[in-house]
């Protein structure tokens, strides 16, 4: 499963994305093991942009509160962006998919769990 992360960054992209929440890693943790799974392999994942992607956030939500809802609505991340920023940023998740694969991300956007329901 994946689900985003940290409460902190939810921003519009998550409303029109229809999530509920954004998960801590122990609460995802807690929740599946709660409910009879074994955790097979448990990491966060896009890390690299995390910085980034707080520093916005965190610039979004001060927006907001100093001026109000934007007159243009809720809006996505998911935009057209040039190819060279595309390429950019696919360059950038593929250099974190060995860290993924192998040894697992302290923090990221969002949260990579495999999970299995234990026997019984």
């Amino acid at each position: 499963m994946t689900v985003p992360a940290f409460p902190a960054l939810w921003s519009d992209h998550d409303e029109i994305n229809h999530h509920r929440r954004r998960y801590r890693g122990d609460e995802v943790r807690r929740l599946l093991e709660h409910n009879g799974c074994e955790i097979v392999k448990f990491t966060y994942m896009n890390s690299f942009l995390f910085p980034i992607a707080y520093a916005v956030r965190s610039w979004q939500q001060l927006r907001k509160k100093l001026f109000g809802e934007s007159p243009h609505g809720p809006r996505t991340d998911f935009v057209d962006y040039h190819p060279v920023v595309n390429a950019l940023l696919t360059a950038i998740f593929t250099a974190e998919t060995p860290l993924v694969t192998w040894a697992g991300l302290p923090f990221g956007l969002s949260i990579l769990c495999f999970a299995r329901k234990r026997p019984g």
